[in-house]
């Protein structure tokens, strides 16, 4: 059987030195990821997977459902439904930005939201 070099003492030293590493790494608490938003732009699921749109993001409301683009194609039409009561929202596409939200009764959600010809 072969021994390990060195003295007793410097095994032990050795030993605690490491069992001390191993507390300290241990002991460090890791960054727990909140499901929502993240910081570059993307969103974190409850999953774990992370989504990460390509394009300009527009908040709007919770939910959109359904669009419907303008017949002179200035303006997006979007229906929001969700856990807030439902609403439609109008984004000026030049602008990129939400013009006008306007809310709607549930059984108008419902049917979606469409534009005159």
């Amino acid at each position: 059987m072969k021994t390990i070099p060195g003295s007793p003492r410097s095994r032990f030293a050795v030993a605690a030195a490491v069992v001390v590493l191993a507390a300290i790494v241990g002991s460090q608490p890791v960054p727990r990821e909140q499901v929502g938003p993240l910081p570059g732009g993307g969103f974190l699921l409850n999953s774990g997977w992370k989504l990460d749109p390509v394009g300009k993001q527009i908040p709007l409301s919770t939910l959109p459902m359904s669009t419907a683009l303008s017949p002179d194609g200035k303006y997006l039409l979007v229906l929001n439904g969700g856990y807030r009561p439902p609403s439609i929202s109008v984004i000026e596409i030049a602008k990129a930005q939400v013009v006008s939200t306007t809310p709607v009764p549930e059984r108008v959600a419902r049917r979606g939201v469409r534009t005159a010809q």
